[in-house]
């Protein structure tokens, strides 16, 4: 029988009481008394390694918080798939009750950057399963050979193959950041009976996209255009005109560095100054890591950093052919379908949301937030809304302890710990 935390014995239930009063003290929800610094024994900070080697820069040099096993898959195209997965469980033995948590990372992301929440849930008795989805991270220099034209259905079947065919996840929570966001709800709409819970980080897949942009003043060009979905030749005729492969190639370790802290070099003055628009509003484990991994790739292996380019700009095509506002069976308009329970989390300072380039869309809770909890509770269960301050794109490693806080408590009961919010009152 489930405790109303969902864990099941005395033991566990003083470990995670112990688990969340250091991440509550931590938000200011109860007064702090002690230090508690939960630690899993065979979690490990990830790291990014020196290596002279000529080998993999992924399998050699990028290190993450457990082992990695690797899983084979076919796709429909008789393409043979190798993805990487973390699965840790603190407990013993896993079995049907055992509260899983399943994390997708999201769009130029690997599942390495997750090291904290990891932490946390792991700490709270809950299994963590990490996914490297087809083409990032550690599942990127064993598919070399395939194709790089793929939808995200077809990441969702490969994925679905080796959680629950192969390693026999019947049931999970699922939480997707950013791209992974949207990945996880059509992965629901897909695979209803896998998914207990969503928790919807920072996520694209709310709002609906024009097949069209302006590329000038009197030409529009049909970037989100489904008939490319496997044709790469015709693809990259077109999306070679908005010159993201021109921009992407010619960013230095520095240009990123600043970029992913909100900052920039002042051309005229060599000055280093605030930006609107970046990734870490704060320094942490899992912001240091995915800087480190973003610099230190371009000294890789030449055909690892081509193929993660190439992999991360097909994606923003891949992800806009399923929002397409003129589809009838958007990914959008299919929110109403999704009958789990919903945890929406955001930061505050999240310079992505809206995409406003595709959808033209303004304001994240008036444009985004508040429709999509309108379609999401039609079906019965009223989605939980947090937003986090001092906070970007990735409340995960920007306030790392009152995100796990809410993750672990959502998991266990449905509810948060942080302060929610009504969209109906926008």
């Amino acid at each position: 029988m489930y405790h109303p935390f969902g864990y099941r014995n005395t033991g566990t239930l003083k470990k995670v009481v112990a688990i969340l009063l250091t991440l509550f003290m931590s938000t200011g929800c109860i007064p702090k008394k002690t230090t508690l610094k939960p630690m899993a024994d065979n979690l490990s900070p990830p790291a990014v390694l020196a290596d002279s080697s000529k080998g993999s820069f992924w399998k050699n040099q990028v290190k993450y918080p457990l082992p990695v096993q690797y899983f084979s898959v076919k796709d429909a195209r008789d393409q043979i798939w190798e993805i990487a997965v973390m699965d840790s469980y603190l407990g013993f033995p896993v079995d049907e009750d055992t509260p899983t948590l399943v994390l997708i990372h999201g769009r130029g992301a690997n599942s390495g950057y997750f090291y904290q929440l990891m932490r946390y849930a792991m700490e709270a008795d809950i299994r963590v399963v990490a996914v490297d989805l087809p083409g990032y991270g550690k599942s990127l220099p064993g598919n070399l050979g395939n194709q790089i034209p793929r939808t995200m259905d077809d990441s969702r079947k490969l994925v679905f193959d080796v959680l629950v065919q192969q390693m026999n996840i019947k049931k999970a929570a699922y939480l997707g950041h950013s791209m992974g966001g949207q990945w996880v709800l059509g992965y629901a709409l897909n695979y209803p009976n896998a998914v207990e819970k969503l928790i919807l980080e920072s996520s694209y897949g709310l709002e609906e996209y024009s097949t069209t942009v302006p590329i000038n003043e009197s030409e529009q060009l049909a970037i989100f255009n489904p008939i490319m979905r496997y044709d790469y030749s015709k693809w990259q005729s077109i999306w070679s005109r908005l010159g993201y492969f021109d921009q992407e190639f010619a960013k230095s370790a520095e240009d990123i560095r600043l970029f992913y802290h909100f900052q920039k070099l002042d051309p005229e003055t060599g000055s280093i100054t605030r930006s609107p628009v970046g990734y870490f509003k704060n320094q942490s484990i899992d912001s240091i890591f995915l800087t480190r991994v973003r610099t230190q790739m371009i000294w890789s292996t030449a055909d690892e950093y081509e193929r993660y380019i190439r992999n991360s700009i097909w994606d923003i095509y891949g992800q806009g052919i399923e929002l397409r506002r003129e589809d009838p069976d958007s990914l959008v308009k299919n929110l109403e379908h999704i009958r789990v329970p919903v945890l929406m989390a955001f930061g505050e300072a999240d310079p992505f949301l809206p995409t406003t380039l595709f959808s033209n869309n303004r304001n994240i809770r008036h444009d985004i937030v508040k429709p999509a909890f309108i379609r999401l509770a039609s079906s019965g269960y009223l989605p939980r809304v947090v937003f986090y301050k001092r906070s970007g794109h990735i409340p995960h490693a920007d306030q790392a302890k009152k995100f796990a806080a809410d993750v672990i408590q959502f998991i266990g009961n449905g509810e948060v710990v942080s302060k929610q919010e009504d969209p109906l009152a926008y």
